[in-house]
């Protein structure tokens, strides 16, 4: 049995710890060491490992978990990611049990559900979802609480994990429901997922009991924070509206077109918020950052084709080219040397990708108090105009070193590929002693080209049965319908009436015995001829359908043809040792080769 992977698409103090508790003490799995996350209860439901590699990813896009700005377009395209996908896979092998039912709570999911659901469907998983919603300014303010975000901050980051959670669930069997319903009902919510989202687990009594007993703590522990706050952007209003929206959905309703309209709404507001110029710089500093990172990850793979064929020519090398070999390892250390320093570079730069993200976090605050105290003085303007310069000398500041970092990583580059042309130099030198090998190379190439062209002749002709199979398939559909208008036509006329049955006999005859198809073939000829006969006679008895027997004849004859140009192409597919078309043909069972 296929095992099943919940993952629970919930923002950072979604409350999503708690369900995923309850799935837990049912028998799911939440990874080999589980961690806390930024949630109300605490709870230690976040895959330790799995949260690591997610924030490697992010770092490698140019944004953290908090960053409120969107992801890049076709981000899950690109070359960034590609080096970790094989750490992903093994991570799922090792942390989750094969044959055990999954979950995972970690809200960078949200963001990042392509990334992992290939990672686990790689693994043998089959991938759900469940949404979870809370309101948005019970976020702000629990998120205010424990990691002191503004409220601007905390909302975009809610409208941007729903909305890309939603995005990359898409093609999943997934549930929708909100943290009321889940404190209102524990029960029906786990059922709700069981049924939506197809993870039978939920539904389990022992998941239902360890809800209510985790929902009697939290009743007994906590108090209800719905301090509510009225943001000038009025971006808390329009996310409040779209949460009403969603959790209106009934069970089995998808949210996709409630979620978009929500993204719609939100725009002007979620640009308000966060100013525009400072999101414009947050956006060209995180393309510099995935542009250095793609950069750097070329230049590892790079290092790493050097060291193997530095190793490659050692192990070919008479012990006279102990020199060069020493050479090569100078120019190693070089490019470790050169790598270190873009390391650091990069690291300063993303240094200053989380400043300026803790600056846009933090304007928002500042330009709600100032605009708190011009209420009271107008003197508050010049330090508001004093700040947003400020602002701008440190975006100017950070392009100029982004500039810097580019220039020292062309160096770098240069230096890299003075290092490839002195290593193709080297190949050069070793040319002689692996002529034997470019001509295995060539033979195989060749082998592999014949190869590829036989697996296209065999596409070909898998395409042409399945081409053919539809055709037969329609055509059968045609005479069945031919066929009882025949019956509806020719029902006053006993004879005729037996006749267009016989007919049908004998089509039934040949689609359930194709070894003697010839033979039925001529008694459908037989047949055909009798029936043309019989509409004749009849023609001069019914004035009235004399003209559709006659369509109806030559259209029997039609297919007829068409069933032996078939039958001659299943004969040539047979002898291809291909499936047999006996097996669409006549309902049985495909017999042995």
């Amino acid at each position: 049995m296929t095992p099943s992977v919940l993952f629970l698409l919930g923002m950072h103090a979604g409350g999503t710890s708690a369900v995923a508790t309850s799935l837990a003490q049912a028998g799911a799995s939440l990874g080999v060491a589980a961690t806390p996350t930024v949630d109300e209860d605490a709870g230690a439901t976040a895959c330790a490992r799995l949260t690591m590699l997610s924030d490697e990813a992010m770092r490698r896009m140019g944004i953290a978990w908090d960053s409120p700005v969107a992801l890049p377009d076709r981000w899950e395209r690109g070359d960034a990611l590609k080096a970790l996908t094989r750490l992903a896979i093994e991570a799922v092998a090792q942390e989750y049990p094969a044959g055990k039912a999954a979950v995972v709570a970690e809200p960078r999911m949200c963001r990042l559900l392509p990334f992992w659901r290939e990672a686990f469907e790689s693994n043998g998983f089959s991938v759900s979802a469940a949404i979870a919603l809370r309101r948005p300014y019970e976020v702000a303010n629990a998120l205010a609480k424990r990691a002191q975000f503004a409220p601007e901050k905390s909302l975009a980051l809610w409208h941007h994990h729903l909305v890309e959670g939603e995005r990359g669930s898409r093609g999943l069997r997934r549930a929708v429901f909100t943290l009321d319903q889940w404190q209102a009902d524990p029960a029906a919510t786990l059922a709700r997922i069981a049924a939506d989202a197809n993870y039978p687990l939920a539904a389990s009594a022992e998941a239902q009991e360890a809800a209510r007993a985790i929902m009697q703590r939290r009743k007994t522990a906590n108090g209800d924070d719905r301090a509510r706050g009225n943001l000038q952007s009025g971006l808390d209003t329009v996310l409040e509206a779209g949460f009403a929206r969603l959790a209106k959905l009934g069970p089995g309703v998808d949210p996709r077109r409630d979620v978009e309209a929500l993204a719609t709404s939100a725009r002007p507001a979620l640009t308000a918020a966060i100013a525009p110029w400072i999101a414009a710089e947050l956006d060209a500093a995180r393309d510099a950052s995935v542009r250095l990172a793609t950069e750097l990850t070329a230049a590892q793979q790079m290092l790493e084709a050097a060291a193997a064929e530095v190793t490659a020519l050692r192990e070919r090398s008479s012990p006279d080219a102990t020199l060069l070999a020493a050479q090569l390892d100078a120019l190693r250390e070089d490019r470790m040397r050169e790598r270190s320093m873009l390391i650091d570079e990069l690291t300063k730069t993303r240094g200053e990708i989380v400043r300026l993200t803790t600056v846009v976090a933090e304007a928002p605050r500042a330009t709600e108090t100032m605009r708190t105290e011009l209420a009271q003085a107008h003197r508050d303007l010049y330090d508001e105009r004093a700040t947003i310069t400020r602002l701008t000398e440190e975006v100017e500041k950070s392009r100029r070193e982004a500039d810097g970092n580019a220039q020292r990583f062309l160096s770098a580059h240069h230096h890299l590929e003075t290092l490839a042309n002195e290593l193709a130099q080297t190949r050069e030198a070793a040319q002689s002693h692996e002529r034997d090998y470019v001509m295995i190379a060539d033979e195989i190439d060749a082998w592999r080209v014949q190869f590829s062209d036989m697996q296209s002749e065999r596409d070909k002709l898998l395409t042409e049965r399945d081409h053919a199979m539809r055709q037969l398939t329609r055509l059968t559909a045609e005479l069945e319908a031919a066929r009882h208008e025949r019956d509806a036509a020719t029902a006053e006329r006993e004879h005729l009436s037996q006749a267009m049955h016989q007919s049908g006999q004998a089509l039934n005859t040949l689609r359930e015995e194709l070894p003697r198809r010839a033979a039925a073939e001529a008694s459908l000829t037989r047949e055909r001829d009798g029936l043309v006969t019989s509409l004749r006679a009849a023609q001069e008895k019914i004035t009235a359908l004399e003209s559709l027997v006659g369509e109806r004849s030559a259209y029997i004859g039609e297919l007829v043809q068409r069933h032996n140009s078939l039958a001659a192409r299943l004969n040539d597919l047979d002898k291809r040792a291909l499936v047999r078309a006996a097996t669409w043909l006549g309902g049985q069972s495909k017999p042995r080769q």
